[in-house]
């Protein structure tokens, strides 16, 4: 597998994302909302039309969630080069696109190069991930080792079953409420910090889940190596908290070897080893210091903690008490 892939920090700022909220009795107020669609709503369905639009731009990914009361339908174009997933729940069963029916427990693919042709039911509510393609390809060759085409074959609707659809639809909900909403209502605060690659693993996880085995037979010596860069880079740079696609890149295997070479090198996986290494290292550099106030978070910090209830959990998980039991004996 190539070690080269898309970065998303070129294309995106994920600290700032673009942001647009409309609560509106007008459609085409939610029309001009949508940052880089070009699409034309009409309401289908008689009576007052009540609806809105909440959607965040990462650059390489997009969220969004759209209401409406009334039966619209939307024709036109979603971002260039980029594909749309929406999940099928029971706020959104019964709508169609190009035709078919789609029904819960789905989630619907607007492939690249097709033409939007969607009809809302009514008291409509949906969810949706718009994803590049290009992204979406190096991601599904990092995690699984196969091309795009061996999951997504054009317009398709997935069916993967109306508990992980609604799983999936409430875990994009929820950061997109996170990124739009500012915290007690002031909008000059900061909004969390999303990685946009970690909305990508979700979406390809929950797609693929039992369904594609990956290909690539590896050697005893191969996974090992790939154990051996993961823990020199963790060692390396014992501040950062690599994410899965970075660990990929990195070993150069896919999400599927890599775990398998943890359980067989370590007896562990990837996460829980690397948590390891560093509450180890955090635990020596304890030896160093004194009691005092501030002490065990400068190290946490230091290997990557930055949650200090978090660490202290992890530590007394691993050791058996807690830092600052730790730090006091003699």
């Amino acid at each position: 597998m190539s070690s080269d892939g898309p970065s998303l920090a070129g294309a995106s700022d994920p600290a700032r994302p673009m942001v647009r909220a409309v609560e509106t009795d007008d459609l085409d107020e939610i029309r001009q909302a949508f940052v880089r669609w070009d699409q034309r709503l009409e309401q289908l369905e008689g009576g007052p039309f009540r609806g809105g639009l909440r959607l965040v731009d990462l650059g390489g990914v997009q969220l969004l969630a759209v209401r409406s009361a009334r039966v619209v339908r939307a024709r036109g174009a979603r971002p260039d080069g980029s594909c749309v997933f929406s999940t099928v729940t029971d706020r959104n069963a019964g709508s169609s696109w190009r035709g078919r029916t789609l029904g819960t427990g789905m989630v619907n693919v607007i492939a690249p190069d097709s033409e939007m042709d969607h009809r809302t039911c009514s008291n409509y509510q949906n969810v949706s991930i718009v994803v590049q393609i290009g992204l979406l390809e190096w991601t599904a060759a990092a995690l699984i080792g196969v091309g795009l085409d061996r999951i997504l074959c054009g317009d398709r609707a997935l069916a993967i079953g109306s508990r992980d659809a609604d799983e999936l639809s409430q875990r994009l909900h929820t950061t997109l409420l996170a990124l739009s909403t500012p915290p007690d209502g002031k909008g000059t605060e900061a909004k969390p910090l999303v990685n946009p690659d970690d909305l990508v693993v979700l979406l390809l996880d929950t797609l693929t889940a039992g369904r594609v085995v990956d290909p690539f037979r590896t050697t005893t010596g191969q996974r090992l190596a790939a154990v051996r860069k993961v823990e020199e880079y963790v060692r390396a740079f014992p501040d950062r908290r690599p994410g899965v696609l970075e660990l990929c890149k990195l070993a150069g295997v896919s999400k599927r070897t890599l775990h398998y070479a943890f359980l067989e090198a370590t007896g562990c996986t990837p996460k829980d080893f690397i948590k390891a290494i560093k509450l180890n290292a955090a635990r020596r550099a304890l030896r160093t210091i004194g009691p005092g106030a501030g002490h065990v978070e400068q190290v946490a910090r230091r290997y990557g903690f930055h949650r200090p209830g978090n660490f202290a959990s992890d530590f007394r998980r691993l050791f058996g008490e807690l830092p600052s039991e730790f730090i006091r004996k003699p």
